[in-house]
């Protein structure tokens, strides 16, 4: 897998003289409310109708929601889930496989919005959700660097489920940067990922 952080891991560091921007991506919510984005516990009680669009997510995997988050000591709807490649990788990866879906806009957000305290990394290393403590380590934006390139497994995992006519789940064993806390994404550039 193409490193994305480095604490034994894999995040090449930057040295300080060269400074550029870092940013993970999240996708639009269709119907999106305000200028925040919430995790979906909070988003349940804030805006119980985008919520009931949101879960749809989780359907047949709905015991994922109540999962534990070491570290953060919260559930898995307790965080908001970033992408740590920008979605445009993906949507081309999708189309290589003949899997083609519709135009989605993305929010570009930069790394400083993410309270390191509050923020882990998940480097989703294997075929099922493991939240064990050698699988999220703590976010660190000094040594962070943004994906290039899909784990050589999703690619594989894409091309299976093209050619069984399935719909893939996305970021299948892509790294998730996630933070336990609302981020106003008011200044955020968006991009579409089709692009």
């Amino acid at each position: 897998m193409q490193p994305c952080y480095k604490e034994g891991y894999s995040l090449k560091r930057v040295p300080a003289s060269i400074s550029y921007m870092q940013f993970v991506y999240h996708m639009k919510p269709n119907q999106m409310v305000g200028t925040v984005l919430f995790p979906l516990n909070q988003l349940k009680i804030k805006i119980p109708k985008a919520y009931g669009t949101q879960i749809t997510k989780y359907i047949g995997r709905e015991s994922l929601l109540d999962e534990s988050i070491p570290l953060l000591n919260c559930k898995w709807g307790d965080v908001l889930h970033f992408s740590p490649l920008n979605p445009k990788v993906i949507f081309q990866s999708l189309c290589e496989q003949g899997i083609h879906l519709n135009s989605a806009t993305w929010f570009q957000v930069p790394i400083s919005l993410l309270p390191e305290a509050k923020t882990m990394l998940y480097k989703y290393e294997n075929d099922h959700v493991d939240l064990s403590n050698n699988q999220i380590i703590p976010f660190n934006s000094k040594m962070y660097n943004e994906l290039k390139h899909l784990p050589l497994e999703t690619l594989q995992y894409y091309k299976d489920s093209a050619a069984k006519g399935q719909k893939p789940l996305l970021f299948h064993r892509v790294p998730h940067v996630m933070t336990q806390t609302q981020i106003d994404i008011d200044h955020c550039q968006l991009i579409e990922w089709s692009d």
